[in-house]
């Protein structure tokens, strides 16, 4: 069972950083190389923003949005809006549940339709398009060219994903 990583209170986050347009900043120096009102962190090798705090790494998209609007309830995520992983300007940031945050998703590396939720059936040579709602892979039907199956996939995410809906 994966734990989740408890983050420092907002009212240190607070004493700590300095917020400004998606980044955040030392208030303090912290040795040697961490001067007062330097940037804090770095990219991870996955594209997002990670800062170190006495050792311990933590999300900077989390410390933000706990600096905004305090603990992030369990269970919860961060979701970008816009999907660019390292914009962690606070009204980019959202709460979200796993399915939410994968809703808010592009298409797979592997695909090769073009089109989040479309793909080629040979057997049938159409596109086949299929929308994933609460676990549970929904049939959208086959067409004749990719964008036809691209609009069924469209607007099935607006009626099922809302505003995490991703096309």
């Amino acid at each position: 069972m994966k734990t989740i990583k408890k983050y420092p209170p907002r009212e240190i986050l607070l004493e700590t950083f300095i917020y400004e347009d998606g980044k955040i900043f030392w208030r303090q120096n912290r040795g040697k190389n961490i001067k007062s009102g330097k940037e804090a962190g770095r990219v991870s090798n996955k594209g997002y923003f990670r800062v170190c705090i006495n050792r311990k790494e933590y999300l900077r998209s989390r410390i933000i949005y706990i600096m905004h609007n305090g603990d992030i309830p369990f269970g919860l995520l961060i979701d970008h809006k816009n999907e660019i992983k390292h914009d962690d300007r606070i009204d980019n940031l959202r709460l979200s549940n796993n399915s939410q945050n994968k809703n808010n998703s592009g298409k797979r590396k592997t695909n090769k339709s073009g089109y989040k939720g479309v793909s080629w059936k040979s057997a049938s040579n159409k596109y086949q398009s299929q929308i994933l709602v609460n676990g549970q892979v929904k049939y959208l039907g086959l067409f004749n060219t990719p964008e036809d199956a691209h609009k069924a996939y469209s607007m099935a995410a607006k009626k099922y994903h809302g505003v995490f809906a991703h096309y």
